[in-house]
């Protein structure tokens, strides 16, 4: 059953949640992997984000679904916790940052895992077969924020390469046409 529990893709999810996996989804979209957890809830991994779909009343959602999207840029840890029979993937963010109490039956009912948008409770065994999908999805988190810090320059550094460019056009090193060319690569990164 725990092999069952993870894989590639929408095989290891209950009806249920594949259902709502499809609702939430684009055609072009790509499923990475998919995690089930405890009363069917899930983590499903898509090329730019993370969904964690809570279906049925053990969820609060009583006859559908509640679903979050993460992007992988937004996500600042995923933290696996176990006790001793059951645990926890909870997937933190500024808005969603993690719970003060780690232990599963101590968190009160505003914290409760089955109800919260950016937690799966697990079984215990579960966790040796996520553990490789968890650290592809810590890759791909790292990988979506390198993208974002690298791929546009700060405001100022855009303010100083244009005053650049305006001193070379005032002293005549470059022409008006020049002057436009340069400062539209400079704007467009």
């Amino acid at each position: 059953m725990v092999k069952e529990a993870a894989g590639e893709g929408l095989e290891a999810l209950r009806w249920r949640a594949r259902r709502h996996v499809e609702k939430h989804t684009d055609e072009g979209d790509e499923v990475r992997f998919a995690l089930r957890g405890l009363n069917g809830q899930a983590i499903v991994a898509l090329q730019d984000r993370l969904l964690i779909i809570k279906p049925g009343i053990s969820a609060g959602a009583l006859g559908g679904a509640r679903v979050t999207t993460f992007y992988y840029r937004d996500i600042t840890g995923v933290e696996a916790n176990t006790g001793l029979l059951t645990g926890v993937i909870e997937i933190n963010t500024p808005a969603f940052p993690g719970t003060a109490t780690k232990d599963y039956w101590s968190l009160g009912k505003d914290r409760d895992p089955r109800l919260l948008s950016n937690c799966v409770p697990i079984d215990r065994p579960g966790l040796k077969a996520y553990k490789p999908y968890l650290d592809q999805l810590r890759q791909w988190i790292r990988e979506a924020k390198q993208e974002t810090t690298g791929s546009r320059p700060s405001t100022a550094s855009l303010s100083v390469e244009l005053e650049k460019l305006a001193s070379l056009k005032e002293s005549g090193v470059l022409t008006e046409e020049e002057f436009q060319q340069a400062k539209q690569r400079i704007i467009s990164g």
